[in-house]
This record gives C-alpha cells, sequence and structure tokens, in this order.
C-alpha cells in the first residue's frame, strides 16, 4: 500500500497554496507526494513541500488520514493512504521545482471552487473533503469577523 501526505499552507490573507503540477495526476492541488517507506507522514510532507515550492514548515496539525481505494499514482499502485496537514508556520519565499511544478497560485475560496475539473484528478476524493474543509474555514472566518 502506499502513502501520500499533503499540506495545507495559508499565506497571511489566508489565501491557500496550490501547485499546477507538472507530473500526473495533472491538475491543480496542495503541495504533495509519497510517504517513501518507513518515513513518518509529518516528516514527508514536510519534505514535499520544500522539495515541490522550497519553503520550510515548521508547525502543522493533521486534519484529515483517509484511505482512498481508487486512487491510482503515476507507479501504478491503486489505492493511497492519505493523510492532509494544515500548516500553523512556515518560511521562505516560493520557488517551485520545475521538475514537479508548472505554476503555483495563492487561492482562497471561490477561486478554489472555480477551478473545478483542474483539480488533479487522483486527488478528487481528497480534494471533496478539502473544499469541505476551505468552506467550514470561510463561514468560521465570517462568524469571526461579525462578533468584532
Amino acid at each position: 500500500m502506499h502513502s501520500s501526505a499533503g499540506v495545507i499552507i495559508k499565506n497571511g490573507e489566508g489565501k491557500i497554496l496550490m501547485i499546477d503540477r507538472a507530473t500526473p495526476p495533472f491538475g491543480w492541488a496542495c503541495p504533495a507526494g509519497h510517504v517513501d517507506e518507513g518515513e513518518d507522514p509529518e516528516v514527508a510532507a514536510k519534505r514535499e513541500v520544500f522539495e515541490e515550492v522550497g519553503v520550510t514548515v515548521s508547525n502543522m496539525h493533521p486534519i484529515l488520514h483517509e484511505f482512498v481505494e481508487w486512487n491510482e499514482c503515476n507507479k501504478g499502485v491503486r489505492g493511497h493512504d492519505w493523510h492532509l496537514f494544515e500548516v500553523e508556520k512556515w518560511k521562505g519565499e516560493v520557488k517551485i521545482s520545475e521538475r514537479e511544478v508548472k505554476n503555483f497560485s495563492w487561492m482562497d475560496a471561490e477561486e478554489l471552487k472555480n477551478k473545478g475539473n483542474a483539480v488533479a484528478k487522483s486527488y478528487d476524493s481528497v480534494s471533496v473533503l478539502f473544499t469541505d474543509f476551505i468552506n467550514f474555514t470561510a463561514i468560521s472566518e465570517k462568524m469571526s469577523a461579525s462578533k468584532t
């Protein structure tokens, strides 16, 4: 069984870092990748972020752990144990790895919804949960703003 780890990184405006993948599965996704044999998913997530976008993550917490049976990777393996983390602290300037990433963008919830089919197909199940997280975050932020 393959394991994968991904991260949600927000900037100071609350927008989320999304990458346009240069390798399959193509499309927009959060920085993510395979967990190496014997590697801790959190360590893998931090490694993937640095490899793909060149920033260093220091604090993050898990928000999803799910086995996605139909998720197939470019190595031909069907089924992945997914770990998704939300980053609390990161540093550095985004510098994409051209081998893995075509482009990047900071997106808000509306921009993510408008991407629709452009989201990487292998991340569909994770994207649904990710979208739920984005919607929850947007609602929470509106509620907090209305209290002040």
